[in-house]
């Protein structure tokens, strides 16, 4: 769903209609409020609240279907109300809405995200929400990775083999509990699984019972991914991009998609080549499963393309290559000399070509975009968004129907 970046009428009225929505959702909230904090007080049984108690469900799913809710009160008369999209992560955007929109209530706090739990609650959270138990033998290693996420490889006898999808799934609910469910989306990169096999130690639990884990071994995990996220943190650049890059510089790395290594039958890629300054965020792009420009930038910057259909009978022709470079370089002054961010980076695809950036101010850039591409005869342009919570959000820079 378009949220952050509209321009045209008839997204902007299904946001407005949304946003409606929200506000219905807010108005039953609050009066239900009462009813909320009554659960936790024992005035009424917790059985009863989602159907007599807590705001009509109804309204909340009219927003999204996707949408979810989880109320807790960490401490006595103070209560912490959750909403989240879970991994629908293309309403990120709608779901900070929903948040900003809250009412200001002076004991209660509204989040867009679920908390980490405590470390001696993390198996029974584990149990209700996954209707299994941690396996007692579970180890866990932490790995930082290139693309600047951590990946989590769990082993134990339990699981039936080497990745396999219900142990994933049931590891990437104990993540989600143990460090966060914007950890899980924004930090943590590949989830792995596989079965060690059973020692003495293990044969001996099977044949006297299966011991408790201590919370203190997800104490230290918690710790030490807090520790190793802090470090993938600091690695990042302490300067905006624009700031990092030279625009004269000539160390350039090329990277590229084989016709090999597409399997039989598979799509070809929209894109199959990248000349860029930023190597290692292209990589993190076509590597991590989950993108996000705060693993690559910590000043708030978005890292996107400008796509631009060109047609396959002119793709390898120098003439295109060339006008490919000038307007590279244009857009990369123009969007430095407004502090709007620059460019880092041209490529091409079997019929469209590529123009890579990253933007520090992007209503600043959209009139250089358009001038530019309207100056160049470019079109059927386009800024799309690397982030995969803007996977929906683009912008039109011109059209088909643009003046030659």
């Amino acid at each position: 769903m378009r949220w952050r970046f509209i321009d045209d009428d008839v997204s902007a009225k299904e946001k407005s209609q949304t946003q409606a929505l929200i506000d219905a959702w807010w108005t039953s909230f609050l009066s239900n409020r009462d009813n909320f904090e009554s659960v936790f007080k024992n005035k009424i049984a917790p059985g009863s609240v989602v159907q007599a108690s807590t705001p009509d469900v109804k309204a909340l799913k009219a927003i999204s279907e996707h949408l979810m809710w989880e109320c807790s009160s960490p401490s006595a008369n103070n209560y912490h109300l959750v909403i989240t999209c879970e991994d629908q992560i293309e309403l990120r955007s709608m779901v900070a809405e929903i948040i900003q929109r809250a009412p200001k209530l002076s004991n209660w706090t509204f989040a867009p995200y679920r908390e980490a739990e405590p470390a001696p609650l993390v198996a029974q959270c584990f149990e209700a929400r996954f209707r299994d138990k941690v396996p007692a033998d579970l180890e866990l290693t932490l790995l930082s990775t290139p693309g600047n996420k951590i990946n989590l490889d769990y082993r134990s006898a339990r699981f039936k083999g080497k990745n396999d999808v219900e142990d994933i799934t049931s590891c990437m609910v104990l993540s989600s509990i143990l460090f966060g469910e914007e950890a899980l989306e924004k930090w943590i990169g590949y989830i792995l699984t596989s079965e060690t096999k059973l020692g003495w130690k293990t044969m001996l639990t099977r044949m006297t019972g299966t011991p408790k884990v201590s919370p203190d071994k997800y104490e230290n995990w918690q710790r030490e991914f807090t520790g190793i996220q802090s470090e993938v943190s600091a690695k990042r650049p302490q300067r905006y991009v624009a700031e990092l890059l030279n625009p004269e510089d000539k160390n350039w790395s090329v990277l590229g998609i084989k016709a090999e290594s597409i399997s039989l039958g598979e799509s070809p890629p929209e894109r199959i080549s990248w000349i860029t300054q930023l190597p290692d965020v292209i990589l993190g792009k076509m590597n991590n499963l989950v993108f996000h420009s705060e693993n690559f930038s910590e000043k708030g910057e978005l890292f996107a393309c400008l796509k631009s259909q060109q047609g396959a009978e002119n793709m390898d022709s120098l003439s295109e290559q060339e006008d490919r470079e000038r307007f590279f370089d244009e857009l990369n002054l123009e969007l430095r000399n407004v502090d709007a961010g620059c460019a880092f980076g041209t490529g091409r695809g079997l019929v469209n070509r590529y123009w890579d950036v990253c933007l520090t101010d992007v209503s600043k850039a959209i009139p250089i975009m358009k001038k530019l591409a309207a100056q160049r005869k470019q079109k059927d342009v386009q800024l799309i968004f690397y982030d995969n919570c803007l996977c929906d959000e683009y912008i039109t820079i011109s059209t088909s129907q643009s003046e030659a």
